[in-house]
């Protein structure tokens, strides 16, 4: 089905009234930037806890064929959580996630066409012995043939 009339199906029939316009917005210039490019193009969907983000990138799975990649999988597990609120505002914009790891391990295979593969962030069994979180055992493995 062309993407565009799933939107419009999707608009109406699911969610019972049209979608809201972050999504339709959202949904537009990802169709305009796949019509332009030939390559897994990135996305981010950035605001506060409950912004609406999550809920936003589920209704964009349900409308068309992408990779979501929960940034929550990659805080890091270096820095003891005693140490904190010792950083400054911009320390802790930069640490609180392992960027690195966010490129290496999902960006950059995905956007090469290859199957991304990480170790997410436990914070259920919480701080471990240097006091920092630890990495759940089992990987995630994110495969999508036709990334937006």
């Amino acid at each position: 089905m062309v993407y565009a009339e799933r939107f419009r199906m999707m608009s109406t029939q699911t969610f019972g009234k049209r979608m809201n316009a972050p999504e339709q917005v959202i949904f537009q210039q990802i169709e305009r930037l796949r019509a332009k490019v030939r390559r897994p193009i990135v996305v981010a969907l950035d605001g506060g806890s409950g912004a609406g983000k999550t809920t936003i990138a589920e209704i964009l799975m349900r409308l068309t064929e992408i990779a979501l990649v929960p940034l929550d999988d990659f805080y890091q597990t270096v820095i003891p959580e005693s140490e904190w609120p010792h950083k400054t505002v911009e320390e802790r914009l930069n640490g609180v996630f392992d960027w690195s790891r966010v490129r290496s391990e999902s960006l950059e295979p995905l956007r090469a066409g290859r199957v991304g593969r990480w170790h997410a962030f436990d914070f259920m069994r919480g701080l471990g012995r240097a006091g920092t979180y630890s990495f759940k055992k089992e990987g995630t493995e994110v495969c999508i043939f036709n990334l937006i």
